[in-house]
């Protein structure tokens, strides 16, 4: 709004004056790009993470702010692009810093907002903060990188990639399901890790205490529920952070087959009746379809088959998987539909591209979202991989034609 000041001032000649708008305050742009150590499994099948071939990945999508080195007022806010590049203008001569908060934030359409919290910190917000410095008088570029902390036999400093390498595994999934719905509106999802989540013992069990100190067993989602007990821990993804026993901030299989089960519960429905698993058990239908899910959209998020988890064995330096492109044998004590294994490759032949011995199908994730997202969701059949098929036979164009036997 612009507007003029009229001042009075006393005495008789001394006339009255108009006041000009003050000076705008210069400012100068603060640009930059934000990385984070991404630490791959492998190479060979059971090798472990290979801190030896760390990836310097852009950290996407996420908040940074400049805040004022005096009072921590923020001063400007920005949100990296797909190179993790920053722009910021800020009041020049002034002093501040930077910080990247672990957080991808949209309102409007899409909207989403995932965090990733510290659960043995009173779930405080993960944050990168870089140096303070003077924004001078001249635009000036300040990179930011979160380290893995790795010191070549163990970890030796803060490991800052942990958080930016989770929410980048956040980043591919949703935009996953952004390609077949753009203006999807994701429910509110809090990761929580620390370097403190653990498996415990044996016997481990999880409420509220034990998820303060770090003891959640395993990495898993949970889901949120009306009048929740007062033990029972925040809804969210729980990820081990362990370098002692198990870590999984960098398995992004793990990762993305916890925020399938969160999909699952937001877009579709979940009639999982929950417990163990595995790959060759005879599972309950329900159960089988929801591990078997969570596995497969892992595999369609990072457009990866072989699925990886790293394991705390001498270093880490071990990882078991398996390979979702290779179909359970025929008359395999773990095909058919009480087995996570046969619906975990019937899911991938049915998005992916590629072809093995008669799977010719090729939908990719738009027919598959509408499948879960409308069928699977609001039919009155139980979420199995039955009512699955015959939803997606119709989803495509032309529909399938089941044969039944």
């Amino acid at each position: 709004m612009l507007g003029a000041l009229l001042t009075a001032c006393g005495g008789g000649s001394g006339g009255g004056g108009l006041a000009g708008n003050p000076s705008p305050t210069p400012t100068v742009v603060v640009s930059g790009r934000v990385t984070f150590d991404r630490v791959p499994i492998g190479p060979g099948a059971t090798q472990g993470l290979n801190f030896a071939a760390v990836v310097l990945t852009p950290v996407r999508a996420v908040t940074v702010e400049a805040l004022a080195q005096s009072g921590g007022a923020v001063l400007a806010t920005a949100v990296t692009n797909a190179a993790g590049d920053f722009s910021l203008t800020v009041p020049a001569s002034t002093g501040m810093s930077l910080r990247v908060k672990a957080e991808l934030l949209r309102t409007g359409a899409p909207a989403f907002a995932f965090r990733v919290r510290n659960n043995t910190a009173n779930n405080a917000l993960y944050a990168l903060d870089g140096a303070a410095f003077d924004s001078g008088t001249a635009n000036q570029q300040r990179n930011l990188h979160a380290a893995s902390g790795w010191g070549g036999a163990g970890y030796t400093g803060p490991r800052a990639a942990a958080p930016f390498a989770i929410l980048d595994t956040v980043y591919q999934a949703y935009n996953l399901v952004l390609s077949a719905e753009p203006n999807a509106s994701f429910p509110a999802l809090d990761l929580f890790w620390s370097a403190n989540n653990r498996v415990g013992d044996s016997s481990c069990s999880v409420d509220r205490a034990s998820i303060a100190t770090g003891v959640i067993c395993t990495t898993f989602f949970l889901p949120s529920v009306a009048n929740p007990a007062a033990s029972r821990p925040d809804a969210g993804i729980y990820v081990l952070g362990s370098a002692n026993d198990d870590s999984d901030e960098f398995d992004r299989h793990v990762i993305a087959h916890e925020w399938g089960h969160y999909y699952q519960a937001s877009f579709s429905r979940d009639d999982s009746i929950g417990g163990p698993h595995a790959g060759n058990d005879r599972l309950d239908m329900r159960l089988a379809f929801s591990e078997g899910w969570g596995n497969a959209f892992s595999a369609m998020v990072l457009d990866d088959p072989v699925y990886r988890d790293s394991a705390a064995v001498a270093g880490q330096q071990r990882a078991f998987g398996f390979d979702l492109e290779t179909n359970p044998a025929v008359g395999a004590a773990s095909i058919g539909w009480y087995s996570e294994s046969s619906v975990q490759s019937l899911l991938w032949d049915f998005f992916d591209a590629g072809t093995d011995g008669i799977d010719s199908i090729a939908l990719g994730f738009e027919p598959v979202h509408r499948t879960m997202s409308t069928e699977l969701r609001t039919g009155p059949a139980f979420s199995t991989i039955y009512p699955f098929v015959e939803g997606c036979a119709h989803a495509c164009q032309p529909p399938m034609r089941l044969s039944r036997r």
